[in-house]
């Protein structure tokens, strides 16, 4: 039976996705957010940490097949094929994309600076840690749908400068670090 409100791929088509990065400080707690501490009021928190509106997505988990053998007591051989998740992630391609944040992650840098120079590639990290934030609004402007993760995103695509509106393309995987955190509500709205 498909899913009351489509899959976590048709779900994300055409809404505005939300990340903030570790470190951030927002959300009402006044915490630096991390994989234990989430902002506590996404809801108001996250504007400022749009990743644009999806335009293109694709679940793409990576998994590990192991053959297992053992001989059988009653002779012969006996072999079991087991595949496990060993990420959880998907792709997504955005427009109107953050270019301060998609510039930190490019250039493996901190925030930037307004003025003055600082050093490009220092931290060796091509991705930042932090909270994925998805949300659907029903006609009444009412949200439902809400999922919230501790997720690595990383850059996958550049976009062409070519005169058109830019496309950046995401990798947004699960650090199955944020526990009970992690969250998705089912609600339809």
């Amino acid at each position: 039976m498909p899913a009351a409100f489509g899959t976590l791929i048709e779900r994300l088509y055409g809404q505005t996705v939300f990340f903030a990065p570790n470190g951030s400080l927002i959300g009402t707690s006044g915490a630096a957010i991390s994989a234990t501490a989430k902002p506590a009021t996404p809801s108001t928190a996250y504007p400022d940490y749009s990743l644009g509106r999806v335009s293109e997505g694709a679940y793409d988990p990576k998994s590990q097949t192991v053959v297992r053998s053992w001989c059988s007591p009653t002779g012969g051989k006996k072999q079991r094929t087991d595949t496990k998740a060993i990420e959880d992630a998907f792709n997504i391609s955005t427009i109107d994309f953050p270019p301060q944040l998609y510039d930190q992650i490019m250039f493996g840098t901190d925030a930037l600076a307004a003025a003055g120079s600082q050093q490009i590639w220092k931290n060796g990290a091509r991705y930042k840690d932090g909270w994925f934030y998805s949300k659907l609004i029903n006609e009444s402007g009412v949200a439902f749908g809400v999922m919230e993760f501790h997720a690595r995103l990383t850059i996958t695509k550049f976009p062409k400068i070519n005169g058109e509106a830019a496309v950046a393309e995401w990798r947004v995987t699960d650090l199955a670090d944020g526990g009970a955190l992690n969250t998705i509500d089912s609600a339809v709205g």
